[in-house]
């Protein structure tokens, strides 16, 4: 039975392999080079967040002398947000969605790998949510531990990210920058255990883990969740137990990110319960298994 779970991603893998992850749309005004770090933001509706969670960003980078570049990659029918993006200074990619989706779903997976494909390349990449709001000394905090870092970071507290209230969400977005950690006190903890959502990661380890796995994963879907499979299987102290977070990250608790409010969407997707079963499936394989589909994917990413 493994063998044919095995040989069911390869054929995935293989039949996908000239996915199109070329930007059609760009305007790349504001990139140092050599950066740092490049922050990916994926981009489909919830304009909102994304220019919150911008000014946030935004504010978090003027506390830091270290290079970095901010993304954000819009993959829709038409590019909605080019112009604000231009006027606010902010680079801009844009992926039409009907020549780079299969289900005309938005694909985080494939927005994150034409990033590592497309843009100039960082020493570390931040693929991070639309909607997740960092604190002023973001950064700050990240620079050091940089420093220190021999694998992957996921740079927020208690392996999960805080879930701001509706009222909070909205006073947010309509004021100036405050100070996020006042919200804490008042905040919904979900389960410890969300291994993306913001994952900063060395571009040499996602080159070596093949990217993301975009040729399973369209809409919500756990991609995040396989790609730190990935690295844990070629970086970590990798085992057999079936889940994230076996220590091979640094993590970081002085940091505290928040989630703004909307009406969850986790559900919506009908392809939901078949990309839970892929991920079920690459979870339980042999370890020998892993590793092959590993380097398959690997060598066709880096193809180019």
């Amino acid at each position: 039975m493994n063998n044919d779970y095995y040989n069911f991603i390869e054929n995935c893998y293989i039949q996908n392999k000239n996915q199109n992850r070329d930007f059609s749309e760009c305007v790349f005004s504001n990139v140092k080079q050599k950066p740092k770090i490049n922050i990916i933001i994926g981009y489909r509706n919830r304009k909102e967040h994304l220019f919150t969670s911008i000014k946030y960003i935004n504010d978090a980078i003027k506390q830091t002398n270290i290079p970095i570049n901010l993304f954000v990659i819009e993959q829709d029918n038409k590019p909605n947000i080019k112009e604000i993006c231009n006027v606010n200074n902010i680079n801009y990619a844009f992926l039409d969605i009907q020549k780079t989706s299969k289900y005309d779903q938005y694909s985080r997976a494939l927005v994150f790998n034409s990033a590592i494909k497309n843009i100039i390349e960082p020493e570390w990449w931040l693929f991070h949510d639309t909607d997740l709001i960092v604190p002023n000394n973001f950064f700050k905090i990240l620079e050091e531990k940089i420093k220190i870092c021999k694998t992957w970071i996921q740079p927020f507290s208690e392996k999960r990210v805080m879930f701001l209230t509706e009222n909070d969400t909205k006073q947010i977005q309509n004021s100036g920058i405050l100070d996020i950690n006042q919200f804490l006190p008042r905040v919904e903890k979900p389960l410890v255990g969300a291994p993306g959502g913001s994952t900063l990661v060395p571009h040499r380890l996602c080159m070596e883990v093949g990217g993301y796995d975009d040729e399973l994963f369209y809409g919500y879907a756990p991609e995040d969740a396989i790609f730190w499979l990935k690295l844990e299987c070629l970086f970590g102290k990798y085992d057999q137990i079936n889940t994230c977070h076996l220590g091979n990250a640094l993590y970081c608790d002085e940091i505290y990110q928040y989630h703004q409010y909307h009406t969850p969407s986790w559900n919506s997707n009908p392809l939901l319960p078949y990309m839970n079963n892929i991920r079920n499936i690459f979870f339980t394989l042999p370890y020998e298994q892993k590793i092959k589909l590993i380097n398959l994917k690997k060598q066709i990413f880096q193809e180019k």
